[in-house]
């Protein structure tokens, strides 16, 4: 909210002057003065003063904005609103199913939908910072970072997530030579360049459904990575009927490129080429802890449960996944006491991983780790 009492030095800040200016096409150029930045944009000039120890700063800054008053034909209170507002890329996933239209999602697959999305742009600011088709961890300090300073939140016409991403999430200064490279202007934020990552990648998805062909995407100028396809996976609507739309826009509502559409039907197309872009791991013998989440056996000739049950742990201490494991008739026993309690189980078992699921076999030294 704008003052009348506060000093325009404590409202509007140099660094929102820059990502502003930086995203309706300005040009930062280099100034022969420290205490003041330079930009330029069609044969027009502003000059911002960046040094709050000049005598004249507010006087400088009050003229700076009213020059972007008049280039853009808007009142000075409005712009000064504009620069105060965190400029942000906002990404929306929209679930259109006839059980979201609404605006709700089930608590069995919201929280996972949500993680989804928070992985697909996870796994495109780790293309940007450190291009690949498969991370064996989406840790990238950089794109960790940036995905702190995002925030969501939901609206109703389908389910939609948009999530806030402010441009100056992520400092230069930070940021990775590669990086620098996948940027379409000096100026442009590494927030921006993410947000384009996502959609070019949504958009070679599109274009890989629309012609059936995926040799545009596995090659090395896509950044469709096997994590991103997984995150798309993970938002997998229910129904035949049903899709997931990807778009992105900045504050001021304009759209940073198309909308990328996915039928529910061509979701098994993306598994395939998630498939294609994760190497092959074989099976692995690994000690497990976690938390009994489904029950699916089945009564044996005796009367006795036994069969699968679903159990949630964490895998390569990074993501938590779930996995069906098969268990004896004591094993079973222990799980389903475990599942009722909310106990955590340990055992051994022979993990093999797939693309949406994944499955526990050869099962030893099952415990409920609370009991007794």
């Amino acid at each position: 909210m704008l003052s009348e009492e506060q000093p325009i030095s404590d409202i509007i800040k140099p660094r929102g002057f820059n990502v502003y200016l930086s995203t309706k096409g300005w040009q930062k150029t280099n100034s022969s003065f420290n205490d003041v930045a330079v930009y330029r944009n069609q044969g027009r000039e502003i000059v911002v003063p960046i040094d709050k120890s000049l005598g004249d700063y507010d006087a400088l800054l009050q003229s700076a904005i009213n020059k972007l008053a008049e280039i853009e034909n808007r009142p000075t209170r409005a712009v000064m609103e504009s620069l105060m507002m965190p400029r942000s890329d906002i990404i929306n996933f929209r679930l259109k199913d006839s059980s979201t239209k609404e605006g709700y999602i089930s608590l069995s697959k919201g929280p996972s939908f949500l993680l989804s999305c928070q992985k697909a742009l996870l796994a495109s600011a780790c293309s940007v910072e450190d291009p690949q088709k498969h991370y064996q961890k989406l840790s990238r300090s950089v794109a960790k970072s940036f995905l702190e300073e995002c925030k969501f939140n939901t609206r109703s016409g389908s389910f939609v997530v948009n999530i806030l991403c402010p441009l100056d999430a992520v400092e230069e200064s930070v940021i990775s030579e590669q990086a620098k490279l996948a940027k379409m202007a000096p100026e442009e934020p590494f927030t921006r360049t993410v947000t384009r990552t996502l959609m070019s990648a949504m958009a070679d998805i599109q274009q890989f459904i629309d012609s059936g062909d995926d040799r545009f995407i596995l090659n090395s100028s896509s950044s469709v990575s096997s994590n991103l396809c997984k995150a798309i996976l993970g938002m997998c609507p229910d129904n035949e009927s049903s899709s997931l739309e990807v778009s992105a826009l900045d504050t001021a509502g304009a759209q940073i490129a198309p909308v990328a559409i996915i039928p529910q039907s061509c979701f098994k197309d993306l598994e395939t080429i998630a498939s294609k872009l994760t190497p092959s791991i074989g099976p692995s013998s690994r000690f497990i802890t976690g938390l009994v989440t489904d029950l699916h056996g089945e009564r044996t000739s005796e009367g006795k449960p036994a069969g699968d049950i679903e159990v949630s742990f964490q895998f390569n201490d990074e993501d938590i996944i779930k996995a069906r494991v098969a268990l004896t008739v004591e094993d079973y026993a222990l799980a389903l006491k475990a599942h009722s309690n909310g106990h955590y189980v340990s055992f051994i078992g022979t993990l093999k991983l797939g693309i949406r699921s994944h499955k526990i076999s050869d099962v030893r030294e099952f415990k409920d780790l609370q009991s007794g």
